[in-house]
């Protein structure tokens, strides 16, 4: 049963392709993009950050030189019947425990989005925040953090973690978008490979992410509202039970 079942599963994987081979106008060719951020930073501190266990002495003058950067792989095609399939791969321009960052493929057509691959979650990719006043630094979503601290309002609990994501056409200003999150990841575990069985992950089990938001202009001034909510079962690396985590 299990050998027939895969049979033809391989021929319909095999019929796909043909078909899309035959309907595509042009092949994916990659294209080279991404961006390069670089700042100077100069602060002067008088005050301790911390708590009395682990306090740092932060009265003095302190400056560095900070820089973010990746490189990006993209690339898309429209087939015949409109469909539109595209591939995105995000390489960070430093050294990194995360070198390779968001990589994913894409189908699109009038029925909205489909995403499969390491990226965002729904909540996150559709949220809004205030706009960044200078480059590299905004209150809510900073690629430098002066002070050491972090503050967002963006929900981040799947982070890059593998996922499939499905956002709808907007209508009248408004659209939804959701992810679900697998067992195993291979972003996030970095073990195995494509022909291994899963390695199901001590830690967060399968999760989902439910979004939306409306984006319109009324009279001179533009309107973005977002709203998000994440869920993930955590599952105790020991025995005993797990928890529930949320993320708004």
């Amino acid at each position: 049963m299990k050998k027939a079942i895969l049979g033809t599963t391989a021929l319909v994987a095999v019929s796909a392709l043909a078909v899309g081979s035959a309907s595509a106008a042009d092949k994916i060719k990659l294209g080279v993009g991404g961006y390069m951020q670089s700042t100077y930073y100069y602060g002067d501190f008088d005050s301790d950050k911390g708590t009395a266990a682990s306090s740092v002495n932060l009265d003095r003058i302190s400056d560095k030189v900070t820089q973010e950067g990746e490189v990006f792989f993209t690339g898309e095609t429209t087939l015949d019947n409109g469909l539109k399939f595209g591939v995105n791969i995000q390489l960070e321009a430093y050294q990194s425990t995360d070198q390779i960052d968001e990589t994913y493929i894409f189908l699109q057509g009038s029925f909205g989005r489909v995403l499969l691959g390491s990226e965002d979650s729904a909540a996150y990719l559709m949220h809004y925040d205030a706009p960044s006043p200078v480059p590299m630094y905004s209150g809510d979503s900073p690629n430098i953090y002066p002070i050491g601290t972090t503050n967002t309002t963006r929900p981040t609990l799947f982070s890059d973690s593998d996922k499939v994501s499905y956002f709808t056409p907007r209508f009248a200003g408004f659209q939804l978008g959701g992810s679900y999150v697998p067992n195993a990841s291979e972003e996030a575990g970095g073990t195995g490979n494509a022909y291994s069985p899963p390695q199901i992950e001590m830690g967060r089990n399968s999760g989902y992410s439910i979004a939306g938001n409306y984006v319109n202009k009324l009279g001179g001034v533009d309107v973005a509202v977002s709203a998000g909510y994440n869920s993930v079962d955590v599952t105790a690396a020991t025995a005993g039970g797990g928890a529930d985590l949320k993320d708004m």
